[in-house]
């Protein structure tokens, strides 16, 4: 993820605040913080700073996962992920579609923690 992806995020979020984006946004930061949800201030103080973010992400311990969190979010994740590839400004839609390498992430993420949760 680039630092550039991470402003954009900001810039769309300070500037439009697509619904698009947040059905995404929202439970990508709530996996990180290993919560059932995240609120607005949750996703600005996660993407205030692109190499904190990054470092969130690389610490990351699928084993230290809840599963409720994990199944719920993971669930969120995959609601949100076919929305966000088809928006293009068209539709009443912003264009979210840069941003779904987030969801991917989360959600590959949380398939892994699902495994790794139930060794555990």
């Amino acid at each position: 993820m680039t630092e550039q992806l991470v402003k954009n995020v900001n810039k769309a979020l300070y500037a439009e605040t697509p619904k698009v984006l947040i059905a995404g946004i929202e439970p990508f930061v709530a996996v990180l913080r290993n919560k059932k949800d995240a609120n607005n201030v949750d996703v600005e103080l996660f993407f205030k700073k692109h190499a904190n973010l990054i470092a969130k992400m690389k610490r990351m311990d699928m084993r230290s996962m809840q599963a409720d969190v994990v199944n719920m979010n993971l669930e969120r994740l995959e609601k949100a992920l076919g929305p966000m590839k088809n928006s293009s400004g068209s539709q009443g839609h912003e264009d979210a579609s840069e941003f779904t390498v987030l969801v991917e992430w989360g959600m590959n993420f949380c398939k892994g923690a699902q495994i790794d949760v139930k060794i555990k």
